[in-house]
């Protein structure tokens, strides 16, 4: 319940301000208001407080404002939250609801059918009843059928607008006779819009340029080609003169992005596609281009108006620092660092230059530009209570960002900054932690088997009742979970059994959650995906029955007549009506080559299946069809096979006036993608085919780069070493003062950045920035060593390697130092024999190995090398034993009694011949199995690899069922038989 007195003394300067704005001054104006929508019934859920049709935001915002929580506010008016929003979630809370709405509904001749009950806008419907009665019988079908009705009779049949091609080419017909427009704009956006007619013309004749056609009319009649509003250089031409005889600005950011009135893009834009250049432009209208520069009207034209701005800000108390000149802020100034990084290069440069030590005014802008500062700082904190860890430092109600930035940069880590005051890293680690040592977790892990709470690792860590920290510093403390427990005096089997709370513990729970599914309609085949899916039931039933099809059977269901769906027949029940199908494809003029049939707008991917499936292939079905596949399958040709095609195309857009630059080449409205990477490939570089097309890089806006030589590299990196900036690879490349430019082309001229340095007659191992190493000697490995030891953590190889307390660079230091990891233990005063770990043989003897070889033979599991040691049937350890104890695995079977001449060669087939497969297919077909194409490939009880080598023996699997002795047509007919039952 709500302490009054508590909510009361909120700020006071915080109420009066919500007193005059808010319509509830007060706590007691709130509940009163609450009390009152309860006596007289209104919902006061909060969802139903800001939608519907009782709302009240106000009232809802004011008892959060107030109150902390608008649950607080609902109990300190004397409501029960749980039972308010009970009421609030449902209007539909039982079975019998449900049903009693849907007989209402039909009595009432009301829409019954989804659609218009769930989401479409409409005044029947009720997405609350749609979604009560989804949850009460699984799905909408089955609550119908509850109620006594049939679905398919209260669903509304859909009858089409235009039910084939001949209404949509009559319809176009009369479109173009009453004068109505006919392009794809008009049909979605027009006066005379008609949606429906391009929807289904692109459903019958695949594009609504064909159905155009079809029609009879000529679709580049019809189509909307908006006018251009300078159509011509001349008309560029002539419009440029005219904002000069105006006094309107022609500076290209005046027209793109300048005040709307003096904005002119579509202007700027056609005059650089006519002419390839704004420029260029300019020079036709015959404007001098020194008048229309738009650097002539910038705030600091040049490099004196850059300083003495510099300056003017710095004698006035105003940041110069980089960040507050470009933030958008009161004294930001955008024009100022747009001109000073075009006339100086930098920022930093620019201040240099008028006078200031840029270095020297970024160590006084920072909060702690010394060690020292860090140091006091830190040693402040400490004194007045204020936690130093890196965690607090970095998150929470006491970090500092910019305090623990610069102690990582003076001092490299957190806690070295901790050393360097005189502090104990150590101790404030300890003073956080939850669980300080182990007698903390002995006793919280004693306090909550009092409590009943559980303490099986699952719920420490996912659960309600789970401090997860308690399970990390138990492993920590004890080595495991297990060994916590322990130390607490408690049975762990008993705790770690009653974790368990399986969804079906036992088969016959499996068996009644089946038959619920099938009492209520929902499918017993989509387990994994889908609304009602539930792979749980799939594994339980496969784990107690064997299989799913066990399961099914226990339960008493017929599993084929569950599994297999009422196709209605094959679409392509044998060869000729492939063949047949080929060939219409060809007189329609429809793509016949793969991906087409499976991606493209005419796909068809069962005859693209089924055709494989008849003819061992597309192209031999292709060939059945009387077609050529190379007429089926052209190869495509090279737009632009070599050299001069790519500098004919140039040439031929320069003529078209089209622009010719590198980044109009790659996007844009003109781009062309493939020039320009049939360019890059035969000339290497955008400059050298320019200079192949007879054009001027220059005149076509061409920058040379940064660093166009060796020797320009070398003067940089030079220039760099002498003003301390750091030359490491990774501070060029992503540092603050990177320049991913020197070190890309360092690379590429050099070969590598560190061939770059030297050849600048610089040593690369004083430039390189070396790791600080976490175990920098062999002292420090002796010492973690015993560290490990005396806390009881492993000191195995494996488990430091691999296991839960794992520390490899523990590990690779100490093999660096010591040579081996036995060695470094050896020095730390401890036995390998005493911490290795030690696991029983799974073979401990030769005839354990005979016995698991003849075991495997019983089993019919392969035997030959590959199959025991990678196959998915594999038992490495008995592959590994056979080996140590026989010298090699022929051996070992040998030994076993088996021959291993057969064994071998068999290899890895399941099925090694044609006899194998027709004895399999006349096995499933006595089984009762089906043996089509589709009981084969998919479902349960499928067989893939069946299905494989049949193909590769016999060419189809229509051949391979015949060799069987099987007649194919038969097998359709039972297949067919089961579907109408």
């Amino acid at each position: 319940m709500l302490n009054l007195g508590e909510v009361q003394t909120c700020d006071k300067n915080e109420e009066v301000v919500t007193a005059r704005a808010e319509k509830y001054p007060n706590v007691e104006s709130v509940l009163e208001m609450i009390r009152t929508r309860g006596e007289i019934g209104l919902p006061l859920s909060p969802g139903q407080m800001n939608k519907g049709k009782y709302t009240a935001p106000d009232l809802h915002k004011a008892g959060i404002r107030l109150c902390g929580t608008w649950k607080k506010a609902i109990e300190a008016a004397g409501f029960d939250y749980a039972e308010m929003l009970g009421k609030a979630r449902s209007r539909y809370p039982t079975a019998e609801s449900v049903i009693r709405e849907i007989q209402d509904r039909h009595k009432n001749e009301l829409p019954l059918n989804a659609p218009d009950v769930s989401y479409h806008r409409g005044p029947h419907r009720n997405i609350a009843f749609y979604n009560a009665a989804k949850h009460q019988f699984g799905s909408w079908r089955v609550a119908i059928e509850s109620a006594g009705l049939n679905l398919a009779k209260v669903r509304p049949g859909a009858k089409r607008r235009y039910p084939d091609k001949m209404t949509v080419v009559t319809e176009i017909q009369r479109r173009k006779e009453s004068g109505l427009p006919l392009n794809g704009l008009a049909l979605f956006k027009g006066e005379h819009k008609d949606g429906v007619l391009h929807k289904y013309a692109q459903e019958y004749f695949g594009t609504w340029p064909i159905a155009v056609e079809a029609a009879g009319l000529s679709y580049e009649e019809v189509r909307c080609k908006p006018p251009r509003r300078y159509p011509d250089k001349e008309a560029v031409v002539a419009e440029i003169r005219r904002r000069k005889e105006s006094g309107l600005p022609l500076n290209s950011g005046a027209l793109s992005v300048g005040e709307q009135e003096y904005r002119d893009s579509v202007l700027c834009a056609y005059g650089k596609e006519y002419f390839g250049g704004w420029f260029a432009a300019l020079e036709a209208a015959g404007i001098d281009l020194d008048e229309v520069r738009w650097r002539l009207s910038r705030r600091y034209p040049d490099k004196d108006s850059v300083i003495a701005e510099i300056q003017r800000r710095h004698r006035a108390g105003l940041s110069i620092k980089y960040s507050k000149i470009s933030d958008g802020g009161k004294h930001a100034d955008s024009a100022l660092l747009a001109s000073a990084r075009e006339l100086f290069g930098l920022w930093g440069k620019a201040v240099d230059g008028a006078g200031i030590d840029y270095k020297k005014l970024l160590r006084e802008y920072r909060r702690y530009p010394w060690k020292e500062s860090v140091v006091a700082e830190i040693q402040r904190r400490a004194s007045v209570g204020i936690p130093n860890d890196c965690a607090s430092i970095a998150h929470g109600n006491n970090s500092d960002a910019a305090l623990r930035h610069s102690a990582l940069e003076y001092f490299g880590t957190w806690a070295a900054a901790i050393k360097a005051t005189g502090l104990d890293y150590t101790a404030i680690l300890n003073r956080i932690r939850k669980y300080p040592d182990g007698a903390s977790v002995v006793e919280a892990i004693r306090q909550r088997a009092e409590s009943g709470l559980p303490l099986n690792t699952a719920s420490l860590n996912y659960k309600q009742h789970g401090p997860g920290t308690l399970v990390k510093w138990g492993r920590e403390y004890f080595g495991s979970w297990q060994a916590s427990i322990e130390a607490a005096g408690l049975d762990y089997e008993k705790i770690r059994i009653q974790g368990r709370s399986r969804k079906y513990p036992d088969g016959e729970s499996v068996i009644a959650e089946i038959l619920r599914r099938k009492k209520s309609g929902i499918s017993l085949t989509a387990l994994t995906k889908g609304e009602y899916r539930d792979p749980t039931l799939r594994v339980s039933g496969c784990k107690y029955f064997g299989n799913w099809q066990g399961a099914m059977k226990a339960a008493g269901l017929d599993y084929e007549r569950v599994y297999i769906r009422t196709s209605g027949g094959r679409k392509y029940p044998d060869k000729p009506s492939i063949v047949f199908e080929i060939q219409r494809r060809v007189a329609a003029d429809l793509p016949l080559y793969a991906r087409a049939l499976l991606i493209g707008e005419n796909k068809d991917a069962v005859l693209y299946a089924y055709g494989k499936e008849y003819f061992g292939n597309w192209p031999a079905a292709i060939e059945a069809a009387g077609l050529s596949t190379d007429a089926v399958f052209p190869k495509r040709k090279r737009i632009y096979p070599d050299k001069e095609s790519v500098v004919r195309a140039m040439q031929e857009r320069a003529e078209a006036g089209l622009p010719l630059q590198i980044n109009t080449l790659c996007r844009g409205a003109h781009r062309n993608s493939v020039l320009y990477k049939c360019l890059m490939e035969y000339f290497s570089s955008w400059k050298a085919c320019i200079e192949a097309a007879g054009f001027s890089p220059r005149e076509l806006g061409y920058k040379p780069p940064r660093y166009p030589d060796k020797t320009s590299i070398i003067a940089e990196i030079r220039r760099r070493k002498k003003t301390d900036l750091p030359l490491n690879g990774l501070a060029v490349a992503k540092g603050v003062h990177l320049d991913l430019m020197l070190h890309n082309y360092g690379q590429k001229y050099f070969g590598t950045w560190q061939a770059a340095i030297e050849a600048a007659g610089l040593s690369f191992d004083e430039v390189r920035s070396k790791p600080i190493r976490r175990y920098p000697d062999k002292a420090s490995v002796i010492t973690e060593i015993q560290r490990r030891k005396e806390t009881g953590l492993a000191l195995s190889g494996l488990a430091i390697a691999k296991g839960e307390h794992r520390d490899k660079m523990l590990h690779s230091y100490a093999q660096e130092y010591f040579g081996t990891w036995t060695g470094a233990l050896e020095v730390a005063g401890f036995s390998f024999e005493e911490v290795r770990s030690k696991h029983p043989r799974r073979y401990p003897d030769p005839a354990s190995v005979v016995t698991g070889i003849q075991r495997r033979a019983k089993a019919e599991l392969p035997l030959n090398s590959t199959a025991v040691s990678k196959g998915k049937r594999n038992d490495i350890m008995l592959y590994k034993y056979a080996k140590e104890y026989f010298g090699d695995w022929e051996r070992a079977v040998t030994a076993a009694g088996l021959d291993f001449g057969k064994i071998r060669k068999a290899g890895f087939k399941k099925y090694p011949s044609k006899q194998s497969v027709t004895k399999e297919i006349r096995h499933r077909h006595e089984s009762g199995l089906l043996i089509d194409f589709a009981g084969v490939f998919k479902g349960d009880v499928r067989d893939r690899t069946l299905h494989r080598y049949a193909l590769e023996y016999f060419g189809s699997w229509h051949d391979a069922v015949v060799a069987a002795g099987i007649d194919p047509d038969a097998i359709r007919q039972v297949r067919n038989a089961k579907n109408e039952v």
